[in-house]
């Protein structure tokens, strides 16, 4: 037989642990804070462990405390998912996402069919911005922010990018060598000038020799603009890959440098994040991952990442 803890011990701890307050889990379980108290004593009782330092008026997990909190966690995680098979009729969760335009068409919005998938209880709804600039009151679940990480909220660094020169096959067949690319012309995506220069000087092309034919403001438009044949365009990445493995697009010269800047992940309110919202960020991160290792491992002679 069995000697599990009951149930509503294992809910007041968890509650605690995760708010680190016992007043705070009374609130989320409707219960007083003298009956969490009791319950949590009560399973330390039972456990013959000490799970809190009790200091004033703040609490402390202990270290058996911090062995057991990933146990009970993932088995409510796994007992809700479960749960939910018995539910064919709920309404779905919406999951609310905002990024910037660019990032939204190239890399997440064909992926979300694979996350639904998995989730298919979930719904999600997606807000777009032309420039991720730092962290709004737009109501969303989780930001997808991309620039230097100096946010005014919390957030966690999803990539590590990498940046260089795109264009169409039919432009990337006049490509013999790296000088050859001074002939094409260039695609320039506003605040990206230096950029470009720092790619050319570490892959030995005068990039000033190019025609700047095309000036624009958004990823999306200098992407567009290369895949058509327009002239060659200077991108991250991230928005790149999927074009790449489809030949819609070509590296024409296989060297890359470091962006400066990254995407980042911003979540509305940590200590109450929600199972399908926490599942969402898992999914990103680990996708996000993949795809970088593919795109250096595949096309990069250099190795930078």
């Amino acid at each position: 037989m069995r000697r599990l803890p009951p149930l509503n011990w294992l809910k007041a701890f968890e509650s605690t642990a995760r708010l680190l307050s016992f007043t705070a889990a009374a609130k989320e379980l409707g219960m007083t804070q003298s009956a969490i108290s009791q319950q949590i004593r009560l399973l330390e009782s039972h456990l013959g462990e000490a799970l809190f330092y009790r200091r004033g008026r703040g609490i402390s997990m202990t270290e058996a405390a911090n062995r057991f909190f990933p146990v009970v966690h993932e088995s409510f995680d796994r007992i809700e998912r479960g749960s939910r098979f018995f539910s064919p009729n709920q309404e779905p969760f919406s999951i609310s996402v905002s990024s910037n335009i660019s990032f939204w068409v190239y890399w997440l919005l064909p992926r979300t069919s694979e996350f639904l998938a998995l989730h298919p209880a979930s719904n999600l709804r997606f807000s777009t911005t032309r420039w991720s600039t730092d962290p709004r009151p737009s109501g969303a679940s989780m930001e997808i922010l991309y620039g230097d990480g100096d946010w005014s909220l919390p957030s966690e660094r999803l990539t590590k990018t990498v940046m260089f020169p795109v264009c169409s096959p039919a432009l990337a067949q006049r490509i013999r060598q790296p000088s050859d690319l001074a002939q094409l012309d260039r695609i320039i995506n506003f605040g990206e000038e230096a950029l470009w220069e720092e790619w050319g000087e570490g892959a030995r092309v005068n990039v000033s020799e190019m025609r700047q034919r095309y000036t624009v403001d958004l990823q999306l438009a200098a992407i567009d603009l290369a895949c058509r044949g327009m002239g060659v365009a200077f991108t991250n990445g991230v928005l790149a890959l999927d074009l790449l493995q489809s030949n819609k697009l070509c590296v024409p010269v296989p060297f890359s440098i470091s962006a400066r800047d990254n995407y980042y992940l911003s979540l509305r309110d940590v200590a109450n994040l929600g199972l399908e919202i926490a599942d969402f960020a898992r999914w990103l991160k680990a996708l996000l991952s993949e795809h970088q290792a593919a795109l250096v491992g595949q096309y990069f002679s250099n190795g930078r990442d």
